[in-house]
């Protein structure tokens, strides 16, 4: 099963929209998003809410270190931001699957603006 691209949103000094931006996780395969260390999710829990688990990538000496999930916790009709994902825990590729498809995602890259 491969899962299910989620491409970024990325911030600017405009403001960014996310009120259309969230689409619905895929519960079943799960879904990854690119990760440089600024990436954030941008969660609506739907109606019934649920949980997020997040996937760490951590290797050692070349070889992958199995690491606990973490698990977020999305209330039901309330949007919330969790991040950043910093790549020496979480790599290039954040991995993640949502308990159920009615929890609807927006990844942010949120950079710093100079």
């Amino acid at each position: 099963m491969t899962a299910t691209a989620l491409p970024t949103v990325s911030n600017a000094r405009t403001g960014v929209r996310l009120d259309n931006a969230p689409v619905a996780a895929d519960a079943t395969n799960g879904n990854v998003t690119p990760n440089d260390g600024y990436v954030f999710l941008y969660v609506v829990g739907g109606t019934a809410g649920g949980t997020i688990q997040v996937t760490p990538s951590v290797s050692l000496d070349g070889g992958r270190v199995t690491a606990a999930n973490v698990t977020l916790t999305v209330t039901a009709n309330q949007t919330a931001l969790y991040g950043p994902f910093p790549t020496g825990v979480y790599g290039s590729s954040l991995n993640y699957k949502a308990s159920v498809a009615t929890i609807l995602i927006a990844a942010v890259h949120a950079v710093p603006l100079v």
